[in-house]
């Protein structure tokens, strides 16, 4: 009788997928999960509701979202910058692993990561339950380990984290997320990496800003595998913060919404596709950040600059 209540623990054990250790952390109107990675996962479902879940609530009016496996690796700044560009955020940031705090730790690779943005007027109370899906579906089982609460408040701006600054504290590199109800999953992640130069001295401080935007082949050219580059190095001026676009996901200034694969991490349109100009409101995003309370540096909004070549030439003529 002994042994037999071990193999059914073993066995158990085994075939269960459902996720452990599911954590929250809001801030500036964002919540971001994180949960450990079920061995032979293919994705992961998160579900939302204003009352607690039950097994009967994981329905797909609740489910927000179905992300990929190894949601905490950004698999373009660690392989595909590294293979075509030779690797310059890698040797800055050292991990295609996210952060979600300042300056904080990478995330494990043994971790899952999810970016809710609080949309509802006011905020509140939600619930969340994350489920795995394997090759025999979905888990659909509902425990403490993989459901909790988060106390919520609206996101008027959303904020995004340091992840590394150049040696005088001048050029630094942010990543921000953006509403994953109102991306693209076929672009391949909704983080948003961008460069900013500007100096200690300027915080507080109404500056001029200028936006720098590259074509498909930049790549943050604006580092190397030494370090960042200062704001004098990237724009040689202190009357202008600066700053320039993400190394890959979305420079295109219209992005079709059913794309396939193309040469480098780029990506073709299908026929027939709906296109949407999501590069357009990053940078809205950005510009609301500097605008706001929650940004050390402060915009002077009459003097904005943009200018760009090939895809960022397209860009500073449908940005403004």
């Amino acid at each position: 009788m002994y042994f037999y209540l071990i193999l059914i623990f073993a066995v158990s054990q085994l075939f269960a997928a459902t996720p452990e250790g599911l954590n929250s952390l809001h801030r500036d109107g964002q919540t971001f999960l994180t949960w450990h990675d079920i061995p032979g996962a293919i994705s992961y479902r998160i579900y939302r509701t204003d009352f607690s879940i039950t097994n009967s609530d994981l329905t797909s009016t609740n489910r927000v979202a179905t992300i990929d496996s190894g949601s905490s690796y950004y698999k373009y700044w660690a392989e595909k910058n590294a293979a075509y560009f030779g690797g310059p955020l890698a040797g800055v940031l050292g991990s295609g692993h996210f952060r979600i705090e300042n300056f904080g730790d990478t995330l494990l690779a043994s971790q899952e990561l999810f970016v809710w943005t609080t949309q509802e007027t006011g905020g509140g109370t939600f619930h969340y339950a994350v489920t795995a899906v394997t090759g025999a579906g979905e888990d659909a089982s509902i425990g403490p380990g993989n459901t909790l609460s988060v106390a919520e408040e609206e996101c008027t701006v959303i904020t995004p984290v340091e992840l590394a600054c150049s040696s005088d504290s001048s050029g630094h590199v942010f990543i921000m997320w953006m509403p994953y109800d109102k991306w693209n999953p076929q672009i391949n992640g909704y983080a948003y990496h961008f460069y900013l130069g500007a100096k200690p001295a300027w915080k507080g401080v109404a500056k001029p800003f200028h936006f720098e935007l590259h074509g498909r082949g930049a790549y943050y050219i604006w580092t190397n595998s030494s370090g960042i580059r200062t704001a004098d190095q990237a724009y040689a001026s202190d009357r202008l913060m600066y700053c320039v676009d993400d190394p890959h996901n979305t420079w295109f200034f219209g992005f079709a919404d059913n794309v396939t694969p193309g040469n480098y991490g780029s990506f073709n349109a299908v026929d027939g596709s709906t296109v949407y100009n999501f590069t357009e409101y990053r940078m809205w995003c950005v510009l609301r950040w500097l605008r706001s309370d929650r940004s050390p540096w402060v915009v002077d909004t009459n003097r904005v600059t943009i200018k760009g070549g090939s895809m960022g030439g397209t860009g500073s003529y449908t940005f403004p």
